[in-house]
């Protein structure tokens, strides 16, 4: 599903539940991952892939100086990805219009676009929501 363009109420609500049904499967698959660790001793946390699109989108916000954008490599360090993930995750972050892929001296470079920080600014939202509650995302 691809992220609804505009500020009307009725796209920012489907794209608010479309958010919110991504993370409860994000949720659900922690919860039980957290009662198999607990119920076996082990302390072992990973990062729903929610929380990588989140670091990813943060990162093309708030961490560049220019204007160029992000290259692979820096976003590779910031959020802690393999090559291989991080090329999918980008891919598709791009074609959702999420990010915008820009050629830099024949090296692709990534910004975020309008709809990629209203996105992130509704996960952020959905999150602090959901730690009050005591929910893992």
């Amino acid at each position: 599903m691809k992220v609804l363009k505009g500020k009307n109420s009725a796209n920012y609500i489907v794209n608010f539940f479309y958010l919110l049904s991504i993370l409860n499967n994000s949720v659900f698959l922690s919860y039980m991952s957290a009662k198999i660790n607990s119920e076996t001793r082990m302390v072992t946390t990973y990062r729903p892939h929610m929380k990588i699109i989140g670091d990813i989108l943060s990162t093309t916000r708030d961490d560049l100086h220019s204007d160029d954008g992000a290259s692979v490599t820096y976003l590779i360090r910031k959020a802690n990805v393999s090559h291989t993930r991080i090329s999918k995750i980008l891919s598709n972050l791009v074609s959702q219009g999420l990010l915008e892929q820009v050629n830099s001296e024949g090296t692709f470079r990534y910004k975020i676009s309008s709809n990629g920080r209203e996105f992130l600014v509704a996960y952020q939202t959905f999150s602090r929501f959901a730690e009050n509650f005591g929910l893992i995302i």
